[in-house]
């Protein structure tokens, strides 16, 4: 279980098989990339002063209006730029999603990874990706506002994330 994501919140789009057959276990994809997203949406600072405050709340949604912004969906048009955010958790679920399912296409062997494929059909990955991308969106979008109001963000450092591609 996660800050925010629990195994719970993975169904709709972003639904996973978790049987006692799954192969790999949701929580570990939770535990690792939850924090690993956050830093990287925000930098070290940044995401330390946002934690400390959504941390303090019981629903641990920040209660400081420049931290509960950017865990909200939201709007937001600067000039000519057109900011879309579907909120702070539905991007994570679209990472962790991605990441879990993109390990789970090939299975490791003593001898090497083998992609998973039966006679009748074969996995189809596009899905995989357009998650990624939907929650690049709001991945960017964030980062988008916060530079837009830097005066009210001047410790963030976040790192530039690219849509990913299959090929």
């Amino acid at each position: 279980m996660g800050f925010y994501v629990n195994t719970t919140d993975f169904t709709g789009k972003y639904a996973i098989s978790q049987g006692i057959y799954s192969n790999l276990d949701i929580n570990d994809y939770i535990s690792k990339y939850e924090l690993t997203y956050l830093v990287e949406l925000l930098g070290v600072e940044l995401y330390n002063l946002y934690y400390a405050d959504a941390n303090a709340q019981l629903n641990k949604i920040p209660l400081t209006p420049i931290y509960s912004f950017i865990y909200n969906p939201f709007n937001y048009q600067d000039n000519y730029t057109l900011m879309l955010s579907k909120g702070l958790k539905e991007m994570l679920i679209g990472f962790i999603y991605f990441e879990y399912m993109r390990d789970g296409i090939a299975t490791a062997t003593i001898t090497s990874m083998q992609n998973q494929k039966n006679e009748n059909s074969q996995k189809n990955i596009l899905p995989i990706y357009t998650r990624y991308n939907e929650a690049i969106i709001t991945y960017r979008a964030i980062q988008g506002y916060i530079i837009t109001n830097k005066q009210d963000y001047l410790t963030f450092k976040g790192v530039n994330k690219e849509f990913a591609y299959w090929l």
